[in-house]
């Protein structure tokens, strides 16, 4: 397939889709994000050679989230309905957890930047190996929301953790920390990682396909019946009441005017 905001090769039982917006700083556009399924679900899942997915970003970041100059982020601060930003937000959840399932190992390899809805992303995957160096967190322009991502934290690293990072706009922690609090599974020098996750992305892929399929469905399951699934619709629900309290609607309509840069001057 061709495709124009990611990359997508394999080498040894292994599939390596890199986001391709370097420019962007790989913002998650819609187009990227459609991108990103087709290359999962059309080439990697039904390639019987792949056994194992990674996901990186082109450039200096692994992605700064969603792209802010799309009229999904921008269109909350007009007159929609609150019933339509609902389904606009299940739809998104609906991606993540589809990644979630999707039937081989899916393994983040994060450097740089990983903010906003690029946490979701790197979250949805199995395991996030991250540089010591790269920054996790929150986009620091103004309040875009409240809820979901907060959740999504809680449930890597614990109530208080996700309430220290969350309760701050634009709070960040490094990849030391992620791997400390359990957000990350490792942390090592940007130096050393891609070799770090080419090593360990080839011994998963020894593991015969259908035992890696159990495996994945039986962890994932034991979470569902923790409630995360229920837990996220739910936390999607306030997210979009967010949407519509005084400061969001005035931070979003300021995005629409002024453009990224223009809010963050």
């Amino acid at each position: 397939m061709a495709y124009r905001h990611i990359l997508y090769d394999k080498d040894a039982g292994v599939a390596h889709i890199t986001l391709n917006r370097p420019d962007k700083l790989n913002a998650l556009s819609q187009d990227l994000l459609a991108e990103l399924e087709g290359a999962l679900f059309e080439e990697a899942e039904t390639d019987a050679d792949v056994r194992v997915v990674v996901v990186q970003g082109a450039g200096r970041a692994f992605s700064t989230g969603y792209d802010a100059a799309e009229a999904t982020i921008t269109d909350v601060a007009a007159a929609t309905s609150i019933s339509h930003d609902r389904e606009h937000m299940v739809f998104s959840q609906e991606r993540w957890w589809r990644i979630r399932q999707f039937p081989k190992p899916v393994i983040a390899q994060v450097h740089g930047y990983c903010l906003a809805g690029a946490t979701q992303l790197a979250m949805a995957c199995d395991i996030i190996i991250v540089a010591e160096n790269a920054q996790v967190g929150n986009v620091q322009a103004g309040p875009m929301g409240a809820g979901v991502l907060g959740a999504e934290f809680a449930w890597q690293v614990g109530a208080k953790r996700a309430k220290e990072i969350m309760f701050v706009i634009g709070s960040r922690i490094d990849g030391r920390e992620a791997e400390r609090i359990g957000w990350a599974n490792r942390a090592v020098p940007l130096s050393r990682l891609e070799a770090e996750v080419t090593a360990l992305a080839q011994r998963i892929s020894q593991t015969p396909q259908d035992l890696l399929a159990i495996e994945k469905v039986a962890i994932n399951r034991m979470e569902e019946l923790m409630g995360l699934r229920t837990a996220m619709l739910y936390a999607g629900d306030l997210d979009t009441i967010a949407h519509y309290t005084p400061p969001v609607q005035q931070f979003l309509a300021a995005l629409k005017e002024k453009g990224i840069k223009g809010v963050r001057d």
